[in-house]
């Protein structure tokens, strides 16, 4: 049985676009749409500056929800044997990241927030549960141990995209 159906596919697409793509350029809202098809809701040309309203993108929540959905099922998948090509079990990989980025997007930011006391002190307690999350979907026989992302440098560099996104939208004072 192959991993993906063409629909699935064709969202793993999108998703991807989104993970890597420009969130600044109106090529998202389009990744947004085709991801959503009828259920995308028009919502601004391109992200906003005012932040107060991003966490309010009816689009970014529902896509994080059919996110969850799909890697659940593809992970089962993996599991259960399917065949995936490198292009597939790259989107798979996409769409982890993807995920992942938006399960702790707001536990980043507190972490974030937290920033100007000691920081040799500072510990990110949900580095287990964010390392066992991707190892639980990236451990399995199909994907090469070579191709797994590093937890440390996924978090690394989710911690830094979060941090940019606050002080994009936020004046320093």
């Amino acid at each position: 049985m192959p991993l993906l159906t063409s629909h699935e596919r064709e969202l793993l697409e999108a998703i991807s676009h989104l993970a890597y793509g420009n969130p600044f350029l109106a090529e998202r809202i389009e990744w947004e749409r085709r991801a959503l098809g009828e259920e995308f809701t028009p919502f601004f040309a391109v992200w906003h500056p005012r932040a107060d309203l991003l966490g309010n993108n009816p689009n970014v929540q529902r896509i994080s929800e059919l996110a969850t959905g799909l890697a659940e099922t593809l992970r089962e998948r993996l599991a259960g044997g399917a065949r995936a090509g490198a292009r597939d079990l790259g989107l798979y990989q996409d769409l982890v990241v993807y995920l992942l980025y938006y399960r702790y997007h707001e536990r980043f930011l507190e972490m974030v927030l937290g920033e100007g006391g000691e920081r040799e002190t500072r510990q990110a307690p949900f580095y287990k549960d964010f390392r066992r999350d991707l190892e639980r979907f990236v451990e399995l026989p199909q994907i090469r141990p070579q191709a797994r992302p590093a937890p440390e440098h996924l978090f690394a560099c989710f911690f830094q995209v979060r941090r940019a996104f606050f002080y994009t939208f936020h004046s320093i004072a």
